[in-house]
């Protein structure tokens, strides 16, 4: 019985279609299955014959990328049987030498992949994520890349470092074995977002899996052919990997440095903005590139949501770009119409940003004095701290805010870090605000104060003393353990010991001290602004620390800054401490 090959043919291209019709993981197991077996009947029925023909032919068959980069085409070759048979039985599939079949070409059905990032950006640990990733075999390069982006995530917001079980792990040693061996096959963005949660593991930069992701990224690079945010998402990795003065990076900046900025979208912009605010943009290195970006983000900037707004706003912040504030201006506008669509995070980086760049908004107070309350009981405690600070930045009395807080603080003090504590009292002190409950809200402070006063850095703790004593709360049980010399150690303000004939003794000396030398160094912001006087809080210090026993020596901003040179600086630092010793010999 002569074998048809043409027949064979039709059949294949039948089955393949019922194989793109399959969505779920399972069903696409049974048509492989079933192929297999389809072609060893067919090389029974044609054994001994030769093939018919030799000419292969190549279509494209479509299936469904789990990733939201659409779909991606996969080739299927045409071939005679007898070819066929001499493959392995498992075309889109490579096994690894463990044997377990994982291969990022095996592309899983939209809902699967959304259930599976759903339960991937659900894991609150290094281990949840790993024992996901054992439970699902089959992956696309999206997923692989989004998990190693999850265990960095994990990691960093974590207080150990790094941990080696992690690094170790069998399981994604293979997801990592999958993606060195898969590497030519991944779409430009899923490669350079691999290679980038590389770098955010501190996986070895001479591992053969880093080496290959930037070799392969080279020779995309030289192509030309990359978007802004894979050439962005690349720079970052080879910042990361080579420093500023790799020659790769520089020739990724320049192709990003050539494209029209004025037709970016917001992805493109935020992929930007996060490069530079890595350490790329430090030295004004790009400030072309960076005042184009601001312009063009001006113009988007009324039709961004919340997300957007924080995200540049935190790439600015992070960057301390100094030339950005009409930019800064045009999101706070916008960021009014979305206060109470803001994350806690999104709206702590909004308010730190504002802080920072000097700039309030009326509209904005007046929607803060909206949304705070309904969520003072319930944000989380940095959102709660920053807003306290935002209004004692701007000096802003805000009877709606304060009370609400004080009120949110007698049931969740626990919560907050010594740190939020201090800060959200000396809001209080600043604006010289006594809520409703005041008595309750001071006994809760002082038995914050009895159960972790170690726990306090010394100047939050003096912040929230102060404060007390500024809403005439004075706080005399802790007088004592205040205006003590290991305290004033603790505040590093300088201090120089010296012995009866005045020579200077090592800090660590705390026996046979003749004199005390505190030594304050003020800047400008402990003066008045358009004086030279010594700001009160700045003289209460010093007023203390005479009371204490130390000979208080002032070094002010205003002398120091006129000093031209180093001699000049010796001589002025020892006639201001040793004014009655001889002078220096040069």
């Amino acid at each position: 019985m002569m074998f048809n090959v043409n027949v064979h043919v039709l059949q294949i291209k039948d089955m393949m279609a019922l194989l793109v019709m399959a969505r779920t993981l399972p069903l696409r197991q049974h048509f492989l299955s079933y192929l297999d077996e389809w072609f060893l009947q067919s090389l029974k029925a044609c054994a001994g014959k030769p093939p018919s023909s030799s000419h292969l032919r190549t279509s494209t068959v479509c299936f469904s990328s789990c990733s939201s980069l659409g779909p991606r085409g996969a080739c299927a070759a045409e071939r005679d049987s007898v070819f066929l048979a001499a493959r392995s039985s498992r075309p889109y599939q490579e096994l690894l030498p463990s044997g377990t079949a994982l291969s990022l070409l095996h592309y899983l059905p939209s809902d699967e992949d959304r259930a599976f990032m759903k339960r991937l950006a659900s894991c609150t640990s290094s281990q949840q994520v790993l024992r996901l990733l054992r439970s699902h075999p089959y992956l696309s390069g999206a997923t692989a890349a989004s998990i190693l982006h999850r265990l960095a995530d994990l990691e960093h917001h974590s207080t150990h470092d790094l941990s080696d079980a992690l690094l170790s792990d069998a399981g994604l040693n293979k997801l990592c074995q999958t993606l060195e061996h898969d590497s030519a096959g991944l779409q430009d963005e899923v490669l350079v977002r691999a290679l980038l949660g590389c770098t955010r593991l501190y996986l070895d930069p001479h591992s053969s899996l880093v080496l290959k992701l930037v070799s392969e990224s080279r020779k995309r690079l030289n192509l030309e052919r990359l978007g802004v945010e894979t050439l962005c998402g690349l720079s970052r990795a080879l910042f990361a990997l080579e420093g500023p003065n790799s020659g790769v990076l520089k020739q990724a900046m320049s192709q990003i440095q050539s494209k029209d900025t004025g037709q970016w979208n917001m992805a493109e912009l935020v992929a930007a903005y996060s490069m530079l605010s890595t350490g790329l943009g430090e030295d004004d290195c790009y400030q072309e590139l960076l005042n184009k970006m601001n312009a063009r983000a001006r113009q988007l900037a009324p039709l961004m949501g919340p997300s957007m707004i924080s995200e540049i706003l935190a790439a600015l912040l992070k960057s301390r770009h100094n030339k950005a504030l009409p930019l800064v201006i045009a999101l706070c506008k916008q960021a009014v119409h979305h206060v109470k669509n803001f994350a806690d995070e999104e709206l702590t980086v909004v308010l730190s940003a504002l802080m920072h760049y000097g700039h309030n908004d009326h509209f904005l107070v007046v929607a803060l004095e909206r949304h705070v309350p309904k969520v003072a009981f319930t944000a989380h405690p940095e959102t709660v701290t920053k807003v306290m600070q935002f209004f004692r930045r701007w000096r802003i009395l805000s009877p709606p805010v304060f009370n609400t807080v004080a009120e949110s603080f007698l049931y969740r003090a626990e919560e907050y870090s010594t740190c939020q504590v201090s800060q959200q009292i000396a809001a209080l002190g600043a604006l010289g605000y006594l809520p409703p409950d005041a008595g309750r809200l001071f006994q809760k402070v002082e038995s914050v104060l009895h159960a972790r006063f170690s726990q306090f850095h010394p100047r939050a703790l003096l912040d929230l003393l102060y404060a007390c004593t500024l809403l005439q709360r004075y706080p005399l049980n802790f007088v004592s353990k205040v205006f003590s010399p290991y305290f004033m150690q603790q505040l590093q303000d300088i201090e120089i010991k010296l012995d009866e004939e005045g020579y200077v003794l090592p800090a660590s000396h705390r026996d046979q001290v003749y004199k005390r030398i505190a030594l304050c160094i003020d800047g400008s912001k402990r003066f008045a602004a358009n004086s030279d006087k010594l700001l009160g809080k700045e003289s209460i210090k010093q007023r203390h620390l005479r009371i204490l026993g130390y000979e208080v020596v002032q070094i002010p901003y205003s002398e120091f800054e006129t000093l031209k040179n180093k001699k000049e600086a010796v001589e002025y630092l020892h006639k201001k401490i040793f004014p009655h010793s001889y002078r220096l010999s040069w």
